[in-house]
């Protein structure tokens, strides 16, 4: 039997769904919606297997849905018509898929299967899957999933499974002009890295290139340029190295910083300033803050960025390494302390030794006086995720750069549309991160009145409610509404923005405030009521349950007034 693959269309969703039908029980299966989301997503796919029969007619006999994350591509599921099942048809996607893996570098394939269905497990084993983790009540209360997975390294055989831990090698022209001293890094020339066998065929390293130049086919280029071909993390990588050479990217990868960039430099009497990094630090701590931002930017071990002031606005001029023979003797001690600090850190040492399954950026925001989630809680969360083998790391609104290096973001700071948290979102979700909250749930969600409309539609009881805007204040038509009223801002949260009225006068003037910062507003007759319901939804099935419960004395969850909340 000829089997022939394709990735699936819109017009495949009848047979798609009936696959689903057939193969996983109602817990399980795809429904129609969630398929129609895979076919449109520009993070997942749908491939699917096809013969021909006795008529010529094209049969689809198996789909795969795939998910496609910055280290992992996940199997989502694989399922074969029974007709079909044992020739071949589930052997060949899996295969298809491992195929992908290889192609786009990814660092795992993974799945979940029934942890009670060993036969299933065993065919995986056979394809060279290995389990990593059970998942209790992974499929519905009683339902025990494994997750199985393939890891990829360079120079070794699919599922072949190593103790091997990342190296770290400091590449310069002459080892001996660096003078530093680092336990857990290896020094080499740029010459023995480019043409000793020992390094082309080392699996796990990371590459710190502290070449003099980078130019375009200098040994320095050649140096990054192959660590990525041997699957080596490189710093800086070649993109970093071509964004070097464009004034123009620079500036315009610099824009996000360019308040940071004035400030930094607006005592300032020259026309042209210097700002060195040693390990994305400035030994002038004044400058600390724009050194980080730099370096997540520009990754690399020791730059010189020079900046420059045209018509009273300070611009990035020219990013070149720094040449360690160039550094002072005196600056010595500082920079040795520096980059043995830089190489303590966890993102470069302990968590890639580790290989964790995936790495995880938690959104928060340590100035929020009423946090989602306190700082203990997060931290807690971060033990979690350790134990479940998953690096979770808090992150804040200054580190939109670095989310490409993470596989999912959670967002545990208070969300809202016109808000830096909607942008993270945004980008993490083009970058083909799994996001909580998705940027479509921050813009329906954060709006009362969407959500007003959402449930009236879906007949959901609420309290009565009315959609206002500026045509309530002409004439008597406040009258119409009932007393006490609580009036809410479309993107309120946590009681702000919330108000109640007990008075036609306080209707008006509150009316009139409200509406200088949205053309709609919210209103609600007034339902005392000790707490209120938070329903938590994921992957649109119902999470969690909870009650918040009103401050002493008071008629919402906080009472900003007071200091009783």
């Amino acid at each position: 039997m000829k089997i022939q693959l394709r990735s699936a269309s819109v017009s495949d969703l009848d047979e798609l769904l009936a696959i689903e039908q057939a193969c996983f029980d109602i817990t399980r299966r795809s429904t129609r919606r969630s398929l129609l989301n895979s076919l449109n997503s520009p993070m997942q796919q749908i491939w699917v297997a096809t013969t021909r029969d006795k008529n010529a007619c094209e049969v689809i006999s198996g789909v795969m849905i795939l998910h496609h994350h910055v280290h992992t591509l996940r199997i989502y599921s694989i399922a074969v018509c029974p007709d079909f099942r044992g020739k071949g048809v589930g052997s060949k996607l899996l295969k298809y898929a491992h195929q992908l893996a290889v192609e786009r570098h990814y660092d795992h394939l993974s799945l979940e299967a029934d942890q009670a269905d060993t036969k299933l497990i065993d065919w995986y084993v056979s394809h060279g899957y290995q389990v990593i983790t059970s998942l209790p009540n992974y499929y519905a209360s009683g339902h025990h999933a494994v997750r199985m997975r393939q890891n990829f390294h360079h120079g070794q055989s699919t599922g072949q499974k190593t103790n091997q831990s990342t190296i770290n090698l400091l590449v310069a022209d002459d080892p001996t002009d660096l003078r530093l001293k680092i336990d857990n890094a290896t020094i080499i020339s740029a010459h023995q890295y480019l043409t000793d066998s020992h390094y082309q065929n080392i699996p796990y390293a990371r590459v710190f290139n502290l070449c003099s130049s980078y130019k375009y086919q200098s040994s320095g280029y050649y140096v990054s340029l192959l660590a990525e071909a041997r699957s080596h993390r490189s710093i800086p990588s070649v993109s970093t190295i071509q964004d070097f050479q464009s004034r123009s990217i620079m500036r315009s990868m610099t824009d996000e910083m360019d308040n940071l960039i004035q400030k930094a430099f607006a005592t300032a009497t020259a026309k042209e300033m210097s700002l060195d990094l040693y390990f994305g630090q400035s030994l002038d701590k004044r400058f600390n803050e724009l050194a980080t931002r730099l370096y997540r930017l520009f990754p690399s071990p020791m730059l010189r960025v020079d900046f420059v002031q045209i018509k009273g606005k300070w611009l990035v001029d020219k990013i070149a390494p720094l040449a360690m023979k160039k550094i002072d003797e005196a600056l010595m001690p500082t920079v040795q302390e520096l980059a043995v600090n830089f190489f303590k850190r966890k993102r470069f040492h302990q968590a890639r030794m580790r290989n964790y399954a995936y790495d995880i950026a938690v959104l928060y925001d340590p100035e929020e006086v009423e946090p989602p989630s306190s700082l203990p809680t997060l931290k807690r969360l971060c033990k979690v995720a350790e134990q479940m083998n998953m690096y979770m790391e808090l992150i804040t609104r200054n580190d939109m750069d670095r989310l490409s290096e993470f596989d999912a973001l959670f967002i545990r700071t208070t969300t809202n549309v016109n808000h830096y948290t909607y942008q993270f979102s945004r980008k993490a979700y083009a970058e083909g991160l799994v996001v909580i909250d998705d940027p479509w749930s921050i813009l329906r969600c954060a709006n009362k009145v969407y959500l007003a409309e959402r449930l009236a539609q879906e007949q959901i009881a609420t309290p009565q409610t009315w959609i206002l805007d500026s045509t309530w204040l002409k004439g008597d038509r406040l009258g119409e509404l009932p007393l006490p009223l609580v009036l809410k801002q479309p993107d309120s949260a946590f009681s702000k923005g919330v108000v109640k009225v007990k008075t036609y006068e306080q209707l008006k003037t509150t009316l009139q405030n409200l509406l200088k910062k949205s053309d709609l507003l919210l209103a609600q007759v007034f339902m005392p009521t000790a707490f209120d319901w938070r329903i938590g939804v994921l992957d649109r099935k119902p999470l969690f349950a909870c009650q918040y419960h009103m401050a002493d004395g008071h008629w919402q969850i906080v009472n900003w007034e007071t200091k009783n909340k």
